[in-house]
């Protein structure tokens, strides 16, 4: 990963916005969401669940940046107090 920044995708399932997008798993990172740069798996997931719909992601793969825009659907969250 460029820098040390990123995050690393290991695994892309079957019908889901990464396979659309033709993700290559385990030789791509994501390193940006909406013009956010991602640094660590904390940042990414909370910069994806912003977002629904068409979404920025860009991704670096063997020195080449690459932007793609998959179709994100909305996330129900639920929030759980002690």
């Amino acid at each position: 990963m460029p820098g040390g920044k990123g995050v690393l995708v290991t695994d892309v399932i079957d019908d889901t916005p990464a396979a659309k997008v033709r993700h290559q798993g385990r030789t791509t990172s994501i390193v940006g969401v909406e013009g956010a740069t991602i640094e660590d798996i904390g940042r990414s997931s909370r910069e994806l669940r912003k977002h629904e719909g068409k979404t920025s992601i860009t991704l670096m793969r063997r020195g080449a940046k690459r932007v793609v825009t998959p179709e994100l659907e909305a996330r129900q969250t639920t929030w759980y107090r002690r």
